[in-house]
């Protein structure tokens, strides 16, 4: 045997075993990945536009807001960092001006409080989330989202 030959004879072997592992795996996660129009947690036509952390000096939660420009409503939900496991959530929303009643939900959730639908189109948001573990966490964001 020429020893050229041998080892690029083992580099293709190699190389096309490597190849065929790529497009598995590269099939794979297309296959698992959502479709790209797929809806969130608030539904259909919500786009992410801001995450709060909640938390001390570490995160033990976040509060995620969302909206949804054809129908002018925002949506906020508060998730804890230990998804599948039970603990007490909560999420507020309402806006700064007084004019809106505040929309709220809590309770003993696996996986996040909400979601909550405020619409308040020309008008800020408050948004309070509350996680509870071994002691009480809240965050309270003012202002946000004006407009």
């Amino acid at each position: 045997m020429v020893i050229g030959e041998g080892t690029s004879s083992m580099r293709s072997k190699r190389m096309t075993a490597a190849g065929a592992a790529a497009v598995t795996a590269a099939s794979v996660l297309t296959l698992g990945a959502p479709p790209a129009n797929a809806a969130g947690p608030c539904g259909a036509g919500y786009s992410r536009i801001d995450v709060y952390n909640i938390g001390d000096s570490f995160k033990v939660g976040s509060i995620e807001l969302y909206y949804n420009s054809s129908n002018g409503k925002n949506c906020a939900l508060t998730y804890g960092t230990d998804p599948g496991v039970a603990g007490w959530k909560q999420i507020i929303m309402y806006a700064t001006d007084g004019s809106t009643v505040s929309v709220h939900d809590d309770g003993a959730y696996k996986y996040y409080a909400g979601p909550v639908y405020l619409e308040a189109k020309g008008k800020c948001l408050n948004l309070t989330g509350g996680i509870f573990s071994s002691r009480s966490y809240y965050r309270n964001v003012k202002k946000v989202h004006c407009g």
